[in-house]
């Protein structure tokens, strides 16, 4: 009897043990769970940041996109990398497009600032704060702003040789002969070495921009 009392305590004991062995394995899996919980937070954490980082860079683009175009457009970011010309596609400062042989492509810079790309041209946006920059490389650029900009605001058209100040106005800029048409308002037009005093321009005038520098304006 006195063995058997022996046995079952020893039955117990080792009972006992198994118990505590076990529910010491659960506590050391816990951690396992928290490091789980911290990877988690850690990427959720990771995508907060970069999706901020996207909507900072979006901010800075205003409402700057390419409403559509026709035929052959292609566009690149800053990097030089190609982006396929959907209507609405978000323009931001760096970015070029090109036009090829009956193709045309419309943008808008912020709802009052319009552009329109002719065929076989290429322009670039550079774009700091307020400061907004077109240049025409080749080809021809329309342009319609529609109301007057702030006075801390500025938009110059550049071609090779000349610098178009825009306040609000709508004419078009020929990059291939560096002259200037303006439709409506007032424009200020100098050579891009900036010796020349800048000319005014009012509708229905244009100006030519010699290699020395020189605007010649003149009805049209």
């Amino acid at each position: 009897m006195k063995k058997m009392r022996t046995v079952l305590l020893t039955r117990l004991l080792l009972l006992a043990c198994a118990g505590c062995s076990g529910s010491t394995g659960n506590t050391d899996k816990e951690p396992a769970t928290d490091g789980k919980a911290d990877a988690a937070t850690v990427s959720e954490a990771e995508s907060t940041t970069a999706d901020a980082a996207v909507n900072d860079k979006e901010s800075t683009a205003v409402t700057m996109r390419l409403e559509k175009s026709e035929g052959t457009v292609e566009v690149a970011d800053d990097q030089g990398k190609a982006q396929e010309p959907r209507e609405k596609l978000p323009l931001f400062s760096g970015y070029g497009i090109n036009t090829q042989s009956a193709s045309f492509s419309w943008f808008n810079l912020d709802d009052i600032k319009l552009a329109k790309m002719d065929e076989n041209s290429a322009a670039s946006i550079e774009k700091e704060g307020k400061k907004l920059k077109l240049l025409v490389d080749s080809g021809r650029l329309y342009f319609n702003v529609t109301e007057p900009l702030e006075e801390d605001e500025t938009l110059e058209i550049r071609t090779s040789s000349m610098v178009v100040g825009i306040r609000g106005t709508c004419g078009w800029v020929d990059a291939d002969t560096n002259t200037v048409y303006l439709l409506r308002g007032v424009v200020t037009c100098s050579s891009a070495d900036m010796e020349e005093e800048a000319v005014e321009l009012t509708a229905m005038m244009c100006a030519y921009c010699e290699d020395d520098g020189s605007i010649w304006p003149e009805s049209f």
